[in-house]
């Protein structure tokens, strides 16, 4: 089982941008930190998208689809890819925390995206500030949805 959602974020920043030394893996960062660096960093004109999959839409695509948590989780981010794409970003290298294989990972996201570069590696939100970033928008996404999360089982 599953509570609440679950977010899937990208940050989008100019090949050369710098980022700020407060940006890290957002477990390493206090949790009353994450919104400030959240709005300095927007404030500077970076971009975040991200995905918010229900543990509804979690459970169906899992349980009653049969799909892979990683299966899911590879869809999303393909699907965040191209919406970045749509809105007129010019991509040059994808950062992420891998799911899963990372080697399996890339290679997917390299079928997928021809002309892209990608660095797929585990425990990447500590090692790229970019997908630090990611995660620490995540996060304050997530808090802002669980901050209203509604039990629907009342005996537990």
């Amino acid at each position: 089982p599953v509570l609440g959602p679950m977010v899937y974020s990208a940050c989008v920043a100019p090949v050369n941008y710098s980022f700020p030394s407060s940006v890290n893996d957002s477990k390493k960062i206090k949790r009353e930190n994450h919104a400030m660096i959240l709005s300095q960093l927007q404030s500077e004109g970076l971009g975040f998208v991200s995905y918010v999959a229900t543990a509804e839409e979690i459970s169906s695509k899992c349980f009653q689809q049969n799909e892979s948590l990683n299966s899911f989780s590879y869809s999303i981010v393909i699907d965040i890819i191209k919406q970045i794409a749509a809105a007129g970003a010019k991509i040059k290298c994808v950062y992420i925390d891998t799911v899963g294989d990372s080697t399996k990972y890339k290679l997917l996201l390299e079928k997928e995206f021809k002309d892209l570069r990608f660095v797929v590696e585990d425990k990447s939100d500590s090692k790229y500030k970019i997908v630090g970033a990611a995660s620490i928008h995540a996060k304050v996404t997530r808090d802002k949805e669980l901050k209203d999360f509604v039990f629907e089982e009342t005996d537990l």
